[in-house]
């Protein structure tokens, strides 16, 4: 993921692509879309 001041430069062993869709809910501050999976990367935002 690339991004601004917002998140972290490096590798996160355990994220998958489904991870994306709640992360950037998280960031933008917006409910998940219905059906998504996944789990915010908590661990690549500052």
């Amino acid at each position: 993921m690339y991004g601004g001041s917002w998140v972290k430069q490096g590798k996160f062993g355990d994220s998958e692509t489904v991870d994306l869709g709640r992360t950037l809910a998280h960031i933008l501050n917006v409910r998940p879309p219905n059906g998504c999976e996944g789990r915010v990367l908590t661990e690549a935002l500052r």
